[in-house]
């Protein structure tokens, strides 16, 4: 007679050949469709997994290592840039020489006006900064929004601040100018376009670090942040009290920086009654250096419209018809972005003399005013051909 136990055994399943069969399932050319249970995660990798996926890095485009090639041999002519101006500075005051030798020996031939133009420049900038007067007026120019632009826009910037010190320093009436927050790239740029001289700058106090303004001012409404968001109208320059500009050149891409700010500290804000006086095309943005030359200019004028004629390109105002020497077809935006990149716009309509005084220059030695001034117009130059380079490529 089967038992029960013996009945089982005999209809279980060998269990060698249903390892057999899996085996077999595994090693066919076609597997069977997964089942629907999730598959496990994969593991992570060691940490010291040469494996190129641990050690991947972004790649960066042909524009930007176009741009860094470039960056590296402008870095690497420094030295052979700077000689070839010295050369060029010792023939000039060769000829120079020789002209007002020649010019002893024979009186009755007319001057060479060339040969004097550099120290007559020269001795109009010492005259003009002899001249100005500071009031007791404090102008921060707040360049604390660094994350916010770009390269680009940080080297335009460098160039903002420079015209903001040289316009200061000839004013006939100056600020007490500062500049706070000159580190990370703006340094690196101030750097590139002046070298140490910069530091030796005159009239200027420069920091790396935020503004400090005392309670009692901020709760009295001395300290009042220009901005063009504040409902509130500048009527007047007063003496005792602090203006800060914001120091930032984005396009106009980040609404409201300096206004947030401002009211985050609790300051007083207002915004200069350009509306009221002039009418400009297109959207109406002023660069950095823009607002310190409209400030300083109604110091000396006291009259809001004159002082917006003259730091405001004519081309930007409205009802201004192009002449011969303008194009036609140029946007406001564009003009106000050649502003921004250090590029004088109203150069065509300046004398030799106005272009000259917009550098700022070391006077201590003439040498140094020279290449300084040169290589100021070289960065300058070089910074516009790289945005036609850009444009093309584009």
């Amino acid at each position: 007679m089967t038992t029960p136990d013996a009945i089982a055994a005999e209809t279980a399943p060998d269990e060698a050949a249903i390892n057999g069969r899996k085996r077999k399932r595994s090693t066919s050319p076609n597997p069977t469709p997964a089942t629907a249970t999730s598959p496990l995660p994969p593991a992570d990798p060691p940490a010291n997994d040469p494996s190129p996926a641990s050690t991947t890095t972004t790649p960066i485009s042909k524009n930007q290592q176009k741009k860094l090639l470039k960056k590296q041999k402008w870095e690497e002519s420094r030295e052979s840039r700077r000689a070839f101006r010295r050369e060029k500075m010792a023939a000039k005051r060769a000829r120079q020489r020789d002209a007002r030798l020649a010019a002893k020996s024979n009186p009755t031939s007319p001057p060479d006006i060339s040969a004097s133009t550099a120290s007559m420049k020269r001795r109009n900038i010492h005259k003009l900064e002899r001249q100005s007067r500071q009031l007791p007026i404090t102008c921060i120019v707040d360049c604390s929004f660094d994350s916010y632009m770009t390269d680009k826009e940080s080297t335009s910037l460098a160039s903002q601040v420079s015209r903001c010190y040289s316009d200061n320093r000839i004013a006939p009436f100056s600020m007490d100018l500062h500049v706070t927050c000159v580190d990370k790239r703006l340094r690196a740029h101030l750097d590139l376009m002046h070298g140490d001289k910069w530091h030796q700058w005159r009239r200027i106090t420069v920091t790396d670090t935020d503004y400090t303004v005392p309670d009692e001012a901020v709760e009295a409404g001395n300290v009042i942040y220009l901005s063009s968001d504040s409902d509130e109208t500048l009527e007047t320059l007063d003496e005792g009290k602090t203006y800060i500009v914001g120091g930032v050149v984005d396009k106009n891409r980040h609404k409201g920086l300096c206004f947030n700010k401002a009211v985050g500290q609790g300051l007083r804000t207002a915004k200069l009654p350009i509306g009221e006086y002039i009418k400009m095309t297109g959207r109406i943005t002023l660069t950095t250096n823009q607002v310190v030359e409209i400030m300083l200019r109604w110091l000396e004028l006291r009259d809001w419209k004159l002082a917006f004629e003259k730091a405001i390109p004519m081309r930007k105002q409205k009802g201004h018809k192009p002449g011969k020497d303008e194009t036609a077809g140029s946007s406001g935006a564009q003009e106000t972005n050649d502003r921004e990149d250090g590029v004088d716009v109203d150069a065509d309509n300046s004398t030799d003399d106005e272009v000259e005084t917009n550098l700022p220059m070391n006077l201590d030695d003439d040498e140094e005013e020279e290449e300084e001034e040169e290589e100021v117009a070289e960065t300058q130059a070089e910074d516009l051909l790289q945005r036609v380079g850009v444009t093309h490529e584009s």
